[in-house]
């Protein structure tokens, strides 16, 4: 049986009108009791919960037969995250709100990441960062879009920075002998930076406007509709051991560059780090 996308703008407009419904309204309305711990330091609110009750609902009537992933879900039974591994069935991996502890404190690096994940690999991705209205769009085998234009990464972006930098960013904190590692191996012209949202990482990352992504514990709904994005926006990214992404491993390092030699260069650091 054949397997098509459903017209993705159809799609980004149903996550948009979910995010005006349910996600900003609440911002900068959030009641004490609309917050809560769902782990130690791991926060969420009623926007996520309920943002990801209508996309659970919504995105199956675009894709019959369709099921979905969500991280709440998961959150609250974790053999939802079994569906993943199914072949019978295209399954859509949601992150309601993506950068919680942002969108709680009244930070604007927070958004919604959709992806559609069929026989264990993404298909389809969707990437809104509300605040900003930045929107990136990607369909396997016919590129990367934000906002509308086409994104094609240069490989050469890294080298025509001032002085050579390059903007490094790791969903993850930085250990100071980490840090010390990245600088020795690309000459001290190295940043690193963490923001607490994938989806803005990303958008960055498709963007050019930062370089390298390098991350572990690869949840499915913080990293699939970013990797996907990047690579149909001509960058490599790849396991550490050079395999290619898989939705259903969920604890790997992987790295993102704009062409396959930085890939290498960033990888012959990471394997120093250990």
């Amino acid at each position: 049986m054949s397997f098509a996308v459903p017209d993705p703008h159809r799609v980004a407009a149903l996550i948009q009108k979910v995010a005006d419904e349910e996600i900003l309204p609440r911002y900068h309305n959030l009641a004490s009791d609309e917050v809560r711990e769902k782990g130690p330091g791991d926060l969420v609110s009623v926007a996520d919960e309920q943002a990801e009750v209508a996309l659970s609902r919504l995105l199956p009537e675009l894709l019959p037969g369709s099921a979905v992933v969500g991280e709440e879900a998961v959150a609250k039974d974790a053999t939802v995250l079994k569906r993943l591994a199914q072949s019978n069935m295209p399954v859509w991996v949601v992150d309601p709100v993506d950068g919680t502890a942002n969108f709680v404190s009244g930070k604007g690096s927070f958004g919604t990441l959709v992806a559609l994940v069929n026989n264990g690999r993404t298909e389809g991705a969707w990437l809104l960062e509300q605040i900003t209205g930045r929107t990136g769009i990607a369909v396997r085998g016919s590129g990367c879009e934000l906002n509308g234009s086409p994104m094609r990464l240069d490989g050469t972006l890294a080298r025509r920075r001032d002085g050579g930098a390059i903007a490094a960013v790791t969903v993850s904190r930085v250990a100071p002998a980490t840090r010390t590692v990245w600088k020795e191996g690309f000459d001290g012209w190295v940043k690193l930076r963490s923001v607490g949202s994938a989806v803005s990482v990303y958008l960055d990352l498709i963007s050019g406007k930062v370089d390298v992504l390098v991350t572990r514990q690869l949840t499915p709904w913080d990293h699939a509709a970013g990797l996907l994005a990047h690579a149909e926006a001509g960058g490599v990214n790849a396991a550490l051991d050079g395999r290619d992404y898989n939705p259903t491993d969920y604890f790997s390092d992987i790295i993102a560059a704009p062409d396959a030699d930085f890939w290498q260069r960033v990888a012959s650091v990471v394997s120093e780090e250990g």
